[in-house]
């Protein structure tokens, strides 16, 4: 049904038509709203059942582009229905699409590496969330009127069935899975979902795909933009599948046209039969893409009239991309192994992702000083990763592609390794208020754990030689540590082994600087540094050298994480996941020359002043790769069968979410920096910050009734107070202040007003209090223990109290009475965090890495019943930390779903450069 000029579709008025296709037909319309007044492109299908197909696949492109937000992807505003018809907002474009590009013949090299590398980056952030495209065609890739380059028409998208598990896949209505089996397209019997001709062979045999699907087709697109014809013809669809599982299509480089070899076996990767011999992301396509863009060999975009052009050998360019073939190809595979080395002046850098191993997570955000670190020698990764709900250090080996867990490393944090690369020191039991807890010291290769000091404070370290380590300075003396600073200068120390921990001093050093994150310089006595002073809320970094004499000269203003890397380089982070270098002369102490930009996907926290990233000494990179300062978090509804659904398409950098006692609000904060409050309407999906004198510094919430909310929030002489706050006239009154300077972790209400939360000292213990609302003053301890007590959640009838302790080693779930808090009962087999009671107290719920468990509650005589063991609910990507946070999640009042945040980090995953220095050298001047 043809729409007519000024035909209404919610606010949305159509202008006219701009085209029609398979999956619909596409209109120009104008948002009439007053605050937007934009025009967007409207994508319709009628609303029949025999169009339902149909209208499953756009609501799929609807479901699957709308999570995804790239400069390469196309927007997607909104979806709706109005009188039958599904319709879907678009942004709206103006360009030409790569086949109107190719309409009169092949591009010029650059530019196919120009479209290629963009589309690749596109379909990393796709495949990143889980989702393939599937029909990748230059019909479906754009090139606006200001050259950017957008991937359209996600409509035959499906979900990753090796990123995403069954029960965490999106549920479209109806509870269907969120995706379309390979079927027969409808008016070609025979072919399979797609467009033959950029098929991949699994595709064309109807296998299960991965997003190594993607890469055969975008390599498909890469070759016809190149040479102007399709890599694989037939006659027929039949005889082009045939080809495509059959035939080599000829070498770029032997066409007409001056095509490097280098750049023709980057698409001959993209082309092999066998998944697992192509390119193993989009990234590092994107990458080997980009640094051929840079690598001078496109002096000319064609050869001389006249003239054919000559077959140049591979040694004539300035890498061996058989050396790539081999770091990349197999790069997520156990079997990836060290390139083959490369003859001087024929090196270049290579991009490789690593296979971290069966059922091993990276670790979350809060960790000291860098969780990835390679070996002196590059032979080796040592990283902090999670087993289920436990971290611990494990090795990576890059000639082996072998990962194994270190013994007797669980709990580690801040590793650092020997100059060897043999032995890894971490921090363990860190006192996250004082910064102080033991250092211990472990054979990477397994063997004997040993106790070096049980007080090294600071965050981090460096080792100098088998008798010396450089520690950081403390970070102790504010209650938000690890992000507080002491009013006292914290220079660096020098713990020399057996004997005690002595002062690295440094004369130029400001009130209330701390030195962190040290790095000594090779052959001299100086120290490279992260600086960091000012409030918690608002550090100022710099990156500053010092020396034994106590010298201190800056480098780097509005930067952190300070690495020198032997090819005469400074490197440093200045947030936003961007890896800077500079030239630097370490005899003199010397920048030279201007800051360069290398990597922009560098996991970063500019509030604790991390960067995840290790350089060798022969100049191979380890990064973690990922969203920084969980930047892009968004608040998602999750089924008890694991559907995920959004709650706004609004992105922030909230971690916990609470909902009112009517579920129609949703209390949103971040205890990042900035930190937020906001209160979201769960139905509209927008959401409204509260002002400062109610959000600032807030540690945890908790609602009190559908309009009153709870706040423990830091005020004057860094002293937690509780708040209690209206969210529609926006005032609060303090109606408690902790007896000292301590940290309030989470608080949680029960019906009757009594107010459990966990609170520390000073010394970093922290304790379960309870408070009567009715009488604040009456706050007392209720469980005090030596082990770690945290998290705690009061049953809504506030006879039950669920916490975590660490008693047994690990954090573990427990349960008691309200009043005998020595009857308590350990409810998690194999550790539990962030405990929560459903609306009606029979059910009660916790969290292991991923995974969220259920177990039901009766009541006896003695406190909890239940003769059943814990249930798993679902496994999902959303919000999980290494250590009990104020609670993340909460249940809607009926209990049929969790609000939860999503977990932008699921796509972290570890990066490896070889020959870095090379790039090093080719970018900074």
């Amino acid at each position: 049904m043809a729409l007519t000029p000024g035909t209404r579709l919610g606010p949305y008025e159509i202008v006219g038509p701009l085209g029609a296709g398979g999956m619909g037909e596409v209109y120009r319309a104008r948002d009439t709203r007053p605050a937007l007044a934009r025009d967007v492109a409207i994508k319709i299908l009628p609303g029949t059942e025999a169009d339902a197909d149909r209208r499953r696949r756009l609501e799929l492109e609807a479901r699957a582009t709308a999570s995804l937000t790239h400069p390469n992807i196309l927007a997607i505003h909104d979806v709706g229905v109005q009188d039958g018809l599904l319709y879907l907002v678009e942004e709206l474009l103006d360009g030409t699409t790569l086949r109107e590009v190719m309409a009169h013949g092949a591009v010029p090299p650059r530019k196919a590496i120009e479209y290629g590398r963009a589309v690749a980056s596109g379909l990393a952030a796709a495949h990143a969330r889980g989702v393939i495209h599937r029909d990748i065609k230059p019909e479906n890739v754009m090139v606006t009127a200001d050259g950017h380059v957008k991937i359209l028409d996600f409509g035959l998208a499906k979900l990753d069935d090796s990123r995403v598990s069954a029960d965490a896949r999106t549920r479209a209505p109806g509870g269907e899975t969120a995706e379309l089996s390979t079927r027969t397209h409808g008016t070609d019997p025979g072919t399979v979902l797609g467009t033959v001709a950029y098929m991949s062979p699994e595709q064309v045999r109807g296998q299960v795909l991965d997003a190594r699907s993607d890469l055969f087709s975008l390599g498909v697109v890469l070759y016809e933009l190149l040479s102007g014809t399709q890599p694989f013809k037939g006659e027929s669809a039949a005889d082009t599948q045939s080809a495509i599982l059959n035939a080599e299509p000829r070498e770029l480089a032997l066409t007409e046209r001056a095509i490097p070899p280098a750049l023709d076996r980057i698409v001959r990767r993209c082309l092999e039969k066998r998944p697992e011999q192509r390119f193993q992301s989009a990234s590092d396509l994107a990458f080997a893409l980009d640094a051929l863009s840079g690598s001078g060999q496109f002096r000319s975009e064609s050869a001389p009239e006249g003239k054919k052009p000559q077959r140049r050998s591979s040694l004539a360019v300035p890498w061996t991309i058989a050396a790539l073939a081999v770091a990349v190809a197999i790069s997520l595979l156990a079997a990836m192994r060290r390139p083959v080395p490369t003859p001087a002046g024929d090196r270049f850098p290579m991009q490789a992702t690593i296979a971290l191993g069966e059922g091993v997570r990276l670790s979350g955000y809060d960790q000291p000083g860098s969780t990835v670190q390679i070996s002196p020698d590059g032979k080796r990764i040592v990283f902090v990763g999670f087993i289920g709900a436990q971290t611990m250090l494990f090795r990576y080996e890059l000639e082996t592609g072998e990962t194994q867990p270190i013994p007797g490393t669980e709990g580690a944090r801040g590793p650092f390794l020997s100059p060897d690369g043999l032995s890894v020191m971490f921090q363990a039991t860190v006192g996250l208020l004082t910064g102080v807890g033991e250092l211990k010291r472990a054979s990477v290769l397994g063997g004997q754990v040993s106790l070096v000091t049980a007080a090294a404070g600071g965050l981090a370290g460096w080792w100098l030689n088998d008798g010396q380590v450089l520690l950081s300075g403390k970070m102790q003396g504010g209650a938000d540590s690890p992000r507080g600073l002491s009013t006292e200068p914290q220079p660096l120390r020098l713990l020399t082994l057996g004997q005690e921990v002595k002062e690295f001093p440094a004369v130029g050093m400001a009130a209330s600087e701390a030195h962190i994150f040290p790095q000594a310089l090779p052959d001299t006595d100086s120290v490279i540094v992260t600086s960091r002073e000012g409030s918690p809320s608002k550090p100022t970094w710099r990156v500053r050298w010092t020396n034994r004499k106590g010298d201190v000269k800056n480098l780097a203003q509005n930067a952190f994480f300070g690495r020198y890397a032997d090819s005469g380089h400074l490197l440093y982070t200045t947030g936003l996941r961007r890896l800077v270098a500079q030239r630097f002369d370490p005899t003199t102490a010397s920048v030279i020359g201007q800051p360069v930009t290398i990597l922009t996907d560098v996991r970063t926290s500019s509030s604790l002043g991390t960067a995840q990233y290790s350089i060798s000494r022969n100049g191979t990179l380890a990064y973690v790769s990922g969203a920084s300062d969980r930047s892009a978090n968004v608040p998602v509804t999750v089924d008890r069968a694991g559907g995920e659904a959004s709650l706004t398409s609004e992105r922030s950098s909230w971690n916990s979410v609470r909902v009112s006692p009517d579920g129609r609000r949703s209390l949103l904060w971040s205890q990042g920096t900035p930190r937020t409050l906001a209160v979201l309407d769960n139905a509209r999906g927008t959401s409204t910050d509260l002002p400062s004198g109610i959000a600032d510094f807030v540690a945890s919430a908790a609602w009190i009734d559908d309009r009153t909310v709870l706040t423990a929030r830091r005020g004057e002489q860094d002293l937690v107070r509780i708040h209690r706050a209206d969210i529609l006239t926006r005032s609060s009154d303090v109606i408690f202040t902790a007896p000292n300077r301590g940290n309030l972790r989470h608080l949680d209400v029960a019906r009757d007003g009594t107010t459990v939360f966990a609170y520390s000292d000073p010394d970093g213990s922290f304790d379960i209090w309870t408070m009567p609302l009715g009488n604040p003053s009456a706050a007392k301890k209720w469980l005090a223990a030596p082990a770690r007590e945290d998290t705690p959640c009061i049953s809504p009838d506030g006879r039950l109290i669920a916490y975590v302790s660490n008693q047994t080693g690990r954090f573990e779930t427990y349960v008691a009475p309200a009043a005998q808090p020595g009857n308590s009962v350990r409810v998690s087999p194999d550790g539990g965090l962030e405990p929560l009671f459903s609306r009606d107290g029979k059910e009660l719920f916790f969290r292991r890495g991923d995974e969220v468990w259920s177990l039901g509650v009766t009541i006896g005589s003695e406190g909890l019943v239940d003769s059943r063991k814990p249930t798993l609910l679902f496994r999902g990507n959303q919000f999980r930390g290494q250590e009990p946070p104020s609670r993340t999640y909460d249940i809607s009042p009926d209990g049929s779903r969790f609000f939860m945040i999503r977990d932008e980090q699921a796509s972290d995953q570890i990066r490896v450069i070889f020959n870095f220095f090379d790039l090093l050298k080719q970018k900074v001047p």
